[in-house]
């Protein structure tokens, strides 16, 4: 059946490369979506963030929306500095995000470095390192994130004290800690939480931005090429289709082939058989054969 029509949603923004940058602000982040948050400190411990230490993390679990999960920021309450009052410049940080198995091992997902230090800040402030690029989170599942200080600055120029609670505060989730680079294993510790604030977005109510269908074109009696622009570089796309607009849920399309390996952008084997983005503009071109299964519409979305 040839498809009248084909749309693209994509539930996220598409971001540029610049590294993210590292805030601090005296107000508390503000609770809401499906964010996981701890912003009472009802002890006297810290934590510091440094080169010369091993780096904090917060694990937590996302909810049950199918649509999955937008992870854009990370932020803990600060105590005080280490020595004198702050000089900020050129401190850096690298921010990694991490699946974990009910094992304790850790897989990573997503890793941004050179995060940049600004501002001075004082006791009580909240130190928030912002993604360039939010990370798409699957739902059901145990996820981390923790930060490392690569470069810049001394303990002269003040070091970051991290406040977390000697109690098991959030329900799936722990403080924990990683060595340097990416390990694989991590020191997780169920009786403490930091006071932290992960901003997360359910991906299906992000509006709609940038993803489209740019080209279809019938290559065989069921077999059409796809392109699709304007995603996220390493990102999983499914496709799903339908006789009508609703798309609820639509059905998924599973057989999808790559039309010229090593020539077109994308390949295909991500969740659900979808196609993985693979350049720095989030295009990919690839296959479909669209025979048995209503083919109306089409559309593109983060792959479930």
């Amino acid at each position: 059946m040839k498809p009248k029509l084909f749309l693209a949603v994509l539930f996220v923004s598409a971001c540029g490369s610049h590294a993210g940058v590292v805030t601090f602000s005296e107000t508390a982040p503000t609770v809401n979506g499906a964010d996981s948050a701890n912003l009472i400190w009802t002890d006297t411990v810290t934590e510091k963030v440094y080169s010369d230490a091993s780096n904090p993390g917060q694990s937590f679990t996302t909810g049950p929306d199918q649509s999955g999960y937008l992870l854009k920021s990370f932020a803990i309450q600060i105590n005080s500095t280490s020595s004198i009052d702050p000089a900020p410049v050129g401190r850096n940080y690298t921010v990694r995000v991490v699946s974990i198995d009910g094992n304790g091992a850790t897989t990573t997902v997503a890793m941004e470095p050179d995060h940049l230090q600004t501002g001075a800040w004082s006791a009580g402030d909240w130190m928030t390192w912002t993604l360039d690029t939010p990370v798409t989170l699957n739902p059901d599942m145990v996820y981390g994130i923790d930060i490392e200080h690569t470069t810049g600055g001394n303990w002269r120029n003040g070091i970051p004290y991290l406040r977390y609670n000697r109690t098991d505060d959030l329900a799936g989730g722990a403080y924990y800690r990683k060595a340097d680079g990416d390990p694989a294993e991590m020191n997780a510790d169920e009786g403490r939480d930091f006071v932290f604030h992960i901003d997360l977005d359910p991906a299906s109510g992000v509006t709609a931005s940038g993803l489209s269908i740019t080209s279809l074109t019938k290559v065989g009696d069921t077999e059409w090429e796809v392109v699709l622009a304007g995603g996220l570089a390493e990102t999983s796309y499914e496709l799903r289709s339908d006789c009508a607009l609703d798309f609820a849920p639509g059905d998924l399309i599973e057989n999808l082939s790559q039309g010229n390996p090593g020539i077109d952008a994308g390949t295909i084997g991500g969740p659900n058989n979808s196609v993985i983005t693979t350049d720095e503009s989030g295009n990919a071109t690839f296959r479909v054969t669209l025979s048995d299964s209503p083919s109306c519409f089409l559309r593109a979305q983060l792959a479930q």
